[in-house]
């Protein structure tokens, strides 16, 4: 009941100090549990008509588009900025005229046009953002083009044809792969990021690398997919849809590789039983450098006679 005091005399104020052409504005009770944030005035021990009517004056440079008044100690906060945002209320009530001081919602990716108004704030009643979407598919909802409206029903209110959430992407940024990269199956494989992080959408170019320590089922030991730089939405992969398969490790007694890093064997010794320990892991070998890592078991042919 007592707000609904407030609003009549509110209403009572706005038809009485009508003075030919010029209509005095009204505020609505918003936002219950909030406030406006950024104070241009504040005044202490007043009542809510000497709040509302400070708000009212007229001031062509700074016009008071909304206040906050905290009935238990008689506190008035006037809101003389063309933008505002919300904080925690701190028992204080906020009122503003039919317009929207905050921002409205944004959606990641999307180009903005505005109807009804400029883009420059307030926001008047009815003002729109069109948002369009510039990837080759369009949102991921289906939707042509999607509008965020200045509310007509409550003040301050942007009225949306879609959910604000953060964590919903509706405009991929153009030539991207929203959707998740391809697995491997029986995936015991190491998987890791190359140039990106590893959340969605990928950009083209990003990349997927998975590794497999005792070998894919292909003999390959890596395989990897990339977000397509061609078409929008692809992932290329090495493996191209095949049956490929990581089989649980189990580390060999035996160097597979060239560079061996698959080995946990002991062996020491070649074929014939010489010593591996008195070779560098790095060495020579007839001319062409071997990569460091354990040497394979067996038998190294000597070097080259320097003679000839």
């Amino acid at each position: 009941m007592r707000m609904s005091g407030l609003y009549l005399l509110l209403s009572v104020f706005s038809c009485l100090l009508r003075n030919g052409s010029v209509e005095v504005p009204t505020y609505w009770a918003a936002f219950e549990g909030q406030r406006y944030g950024n104070i241009s005035e504040e005044m202490n021990g007043v009542d809510f008509s000497d709040c509302s009517m400070s708000c009212m004056k007229h001031n062509k440079s700074h016009p008071c588009h909304a206040f906050n008044f905290r009935e238990a100690d008689g506190s008035c906060q006037l809101i003389r900025k063309s933008k505002s945002h919300i904080v925690k209320s701190e028992g204080y009530q906020a009122y503003v005229q039919f317009l929207c001081l905050t921002d409205y919602p944004k959606i990641q990716n999307a180009q903005e046009t505005f109807q009804g108004w400029n883009g420059a704030y307030p926001a008047p009643q009815g003002g729109q953002v069109v948002y369009k979407c510039n990837h080759p598919r369009g949102f991921t909802d289906g939707h042509e083009v999607h509008m965020a409206t200045c509310g007509s029903m409550r003040p301050d209110t942007w009225c949306t044809t879609f959910a604000d959430k953060k964590t919903t992407i509706l405009c991929p940024p153009p030539r991207s792969c929203v959707s998740e990269h391809p697995k491997i199956e029986n995936m015991s494989a190491n998987v890791t990021y190359k140039d990106w992080d590893g959340k969605y959408p990928a950009p083209p170019g990003a990349t997927v690398i998975f590794s497999c320590p005792a070998r894919f089922n292909d003999g390959s030991f890596e395989h990897n997919a990339t977000c397509s730089l061609l078409h929008d939405h692809d992932w290329d992969t090495s493996f191209q849809n095949k049956d490929v398969q990581c089989p649980p490790a189990v580390y060999p007694d035996c160097r597979l590789s060239e560079s061996g890093k698959e080995y946990i064997g002991t062996t020491n010794v070649t074929d014939s039983g010489k010593s591996c320990l008195r070779i560098q892991w790095s060495l020579v070998f007839r001319g062409a450098l071997l990569e460091p890592g354990p040497v394979l078991a067996r038998e190294l042919l000597p070097e080259p006679d320097k003679d000839g």
